[in-house]
């Protein structure tokens, strides 16, 4: 279970020192992959063997993004997680869908919000591919992969917590086995209130000037990173405060290689190619694996 570092109260001044918001544009595998839980914080954060290699949206770089192919394609690849986001749709299901609107995906427009699920699911997306609910993906990955799961709007932390917490009930998923992410700040705070179980991902834009600090008030077990962001003192300032990082969106080697080699938990990458090159550069000896002081 995951340890409260502070407790959650009024602290919305210091929260809003995360950088920007909705709008911006691990711990060791213990087991096989379908069993694997994000463990307890670890003393030593910055070792390289602690890095997890995410399918971003699935492997959208082969695939059409947040589909069940690219999910399934993912897994495949050897994924240690699979990313994909989350938004209502008009009826309150929840769906599998980036942006906020179906323009870009399929050949139809409109916006997720004002469409029923049934609508959604109607339309045709790339490689006879559908907009998938997000009980189809936890049947489709139970037992195979983690999951890190992206809250894109507000409203849907309480049914997203719901849903996670019927299929723990039931034995077919863990709550160690997600990571809810979001840069919608109050959200996350929801998804720690109703269910403290679940693991919390602050994603950020930018650099804060007080780097991990506000992450830390929302109680997030990890922060995400762009690559222009990672500074190395942000990475170590998180480390020092116990909490994971995770780098978006890496499809380059040489860049996957930097992001471990500066003490990067979590690698999030588009492509096949990427989440071999993950594991070939974590698996590697790494002078950064030094106690952290």
């Amino acid at each position: 279970m995951l340890r409260l570092r502070r407790p959650i109260i009024a602290l919305a001044a210091v929260v809003l020192a995360l950088a920007a918001g909705p709008g911006c544009s691990g711990a060791a595998l213990w087991k096989s992959r379908g069993e694997a839980v994000l463990g307890p914080p670890r003393e030593n954060l910055s070792c390289a063997q602690d890095v997890h290699c995410v399918a971003h949206r699935g492997l959208r770089g082969k695939y059409p993004e947040n589909t069940l192919g690219a999910f399934a394609a993912a897994i495949a690849a050897g994924a240690d997680m699979v990313e994909f986001d989350v938004r209502r749709s008009k009826d309150g299901q929840l769906v599998v869908i980036h942006d906020r609107r179906t323009d870009r995906m399929a050949q139809a427009h409109g916006l997720v919000s004002e469409m029923s699920a049934a609508e959604l699911r109607a339309l045709k997306l790339g490689g006879g591919e559908r907009i998938p609910l997000v009980q189809e993906v936890l049947v489709l990955a139970a037992g195979k992969v983690m999951l890190n799961i992206e809250i894109k709007e507000q409203g849907v932390a309480a049914p997203l917590v719901q849903l996670i917490e019927q299929e723990a009930a039931m034995g077919r998923w863990r709550y160690e086995q997600f990571i809810i992410s979001s840069f919608n700040q109050p959200e996350l705070m929801e998804v720690r209130r109703l269910q403290p179980k679940l693991a919390t991902m602050a994603l950020m834009c930018g650099t804060p000037f007080d780097k991990a600090a506000a992450a830390e008030i929302l109680n997030a077990e990890a922060i995400g990173l762009s690559i222009d962001a990672a500074a190395p003192e942000l990475v170590e300032d998180a480390h020092r405060r116990g909490m994971r990082v995770f780098v978006y969106t890496l499809n380059a080697q040489a860049d996957i290689e930097a992001a471990i080699a500066s003490g990067a938990n979590g690698i999030i990458t588009d492509l096949p190619d990427g989440i071999m090159w993950c594991k070939e550069a974590a698996s590697a000896p790494s002078a950064n694996c030094q106690k952290i002081k």
